[in-house]
């Protein structure tokens, strides 16, 4: 209707043009030129406000759509009364004004509250561009570095040497815990990455969080964990020795305490003392072998880093359980991928974590059928080698499989309870780490390099 509406205006001001031009074809014979210059002076005027008629929506709607570009919503200015055929277009233009105003007062509300909660949030945040400059840094940051503010990421460097090189090389999804020495505080910091592209930039998002009492509280929980483990292994040990050397001087003294005459020395006495002397001795080489055990995981070499190629490595290893798999008819299944895969690592300290592993492994497998241990090794995104070692054994008990790779705790009759620990320390020492999954169907040993 609105337009309807409009055509009916263009064709009425189109009809008076088409009428003027006929007053001037009929004025131009009289040779009356006042009145052939009217007529062409009514023409030009028509023809004017035709073209305004048709313009004004235009430059309204111009002005209007930039306004909106600009985000200048408070100074849309769309006129009223010109015309019924515009009134529905203005109304509905006032209603999108409406709507972009609440839109821009519900943005301007939620980065209030982002900006809060980002602000307030106890993990440390930083925002920086590709050039160092800083978008964004919140108060957690600013209280755990004690900050004030700063511009560009290059400004920590004076008060911590080295850290602005770790915020900018730490990769996306890359996980570094550092120790920092604020203000002869030492801060033992984990630090996240995240990059997005914003307006063409590249934007890093790093997280910081203060981990030291909760690594506190770890290293207290292993220490007491081993402490108990000590205390059980070296009572162990003394027990029986404390019992036996009590029952050894009751052999030799009488009622009154007194030492017995030799004449009272008979084969009873003898064949029981030399028992004992037996366990006293069995129990001390079982405690001095668990002090070499325990000398072992602390005194680990310094790890001899050289290129391996693992397919080969892999094999060799497989080769020395060659006999034992095909006497209790174990499958072993070995694959690399890919073929030429390099592991930089000490060959000798790898191959005892890999050598522990299938013994577990052979261990593990009780009365099971067709007992088979796959050994897989490849790379992950980012470099990271990873090799699997699992078998469909009778697994890990789940109560106490977060107890493996404690010092000296077994579960077996016989071992001394360090092997995995002590795959555990050779881990740490090339920067990696070992994980393990179990269930009834079997256990799997995860080691990233």
């Amino acid at each position: 209707m609105v337009y309807k509406k409009f055509y009916i205006n263009i064709i009425i001001r189109v009809i008076f043009l088409i009428a003027t031009c006929f007053l001037i074809t009929f004025s131009v014979p009289t040779k009356k030129t006042f009145l052939i210059l009217n007529h062409i002076l009514l023409l030009l005027i028509q023809i004017v406000l035709l073209i305004r008629y048709l313009n004004r929506i235009n430059y309204e709607l111009a002005d209007f759509f930039e306004s909106i570009s600009n985000s200048d919503y408070n100074f849309l200015k769309l006129p009223r009364n010109k015309g019924k055929s515009f009134d529905k277009l203005y109304d509905s233009l006032f209603e999108i004004e409406k709507v972009l105003k609440e839109s821009e007062i519900e943005s301007i509300l939620k980065s209030q509250y982002l900006y809060t909660a980002i602000e307030n949030v106890a993990t440390g945040l930083i925002w920086f561009d590709e050039n160092g400059d800083v978008i964004l840094i919140n108060k957690a940051t600013r209280q755990l570095l004690n900050l004030k503010s700063i511009q560009n990421i290059n400004e920590l460097e004076k008060l911590i040497n080295g850290f602005t090189r770790i915020l900018k090389e730490i990769r996306p999804s890359e996980n570094k815990l550092i120790k920092l020495n604020v203000d002869n505080e030492v801060k033992q910091l984990s630090i996240n990455a995240t990059e997005l592209i914003q307006q063409g930039k590249h934007i890093k998002l790093i997280s910081i969080q203060n981990i030291k009492s909760e690594l506190d509280e770890a290293e207290l929980e292993s220490w007491q964990k081993l402490i108990r483990v000590l205390a059980h292994e070296i009572m162990n040990s003394i027990g029986p020795i404390t019992t036996t050397t009590t029952a050894i001087t009751k052999y030799f003294r009488d009622e009154q305490g007194k030492a017995i005459n030799k004449e009272c020395i008979n084969d009873f006495t003898i064949n029981n003392t030399l028992e004992a002397l037996e366990i006293i001795e069995d129990r001390s080489i079982g405690l001095k072998d668990f002090v070499a055990n325990y000398r072992q995981l602390t005194n680990l070499p310094k790890p001899d880093f050289i290129r391996i190629r693992l397919k080969d490595f892999m094999e060799g290893i497989v080769r020395l359980f060659n006999e034992e798999f095909s006497k209790n008819n174990i499958k072993i299944h070995v694959e690399v991928n890919p073929n030429e895969l390099v592991l930089i690592a000490d060959e000798k300290l790898i191959s005892h974590v890999l050598i522990n592993l299938i013994k577990n492994s052979i261990e593990a497998f009780g009365n099971r059928e067709n007992p088979e241990i796959k050994i897989v090794a490849y790379k992950e995104k980012q470099d990271e080698v990873i090799i699997c070692v699992s078998d469909n054994g009778l697994g890990i008990p789940s109560d106490v499989i977060d107890k493996v790779f404690i010092p000296f705790f077994t579960t077996k009759d016989e071992g001394s309870g360090i092997g995995l620990s002590l795959s555990r320390q050779i881990m740490r020492l090339h920067k990696g780490s070992i994980d393990v999954n179990s269930s009834e169907i079997g256990t799997e040993f995860r080691l990233s390099f």
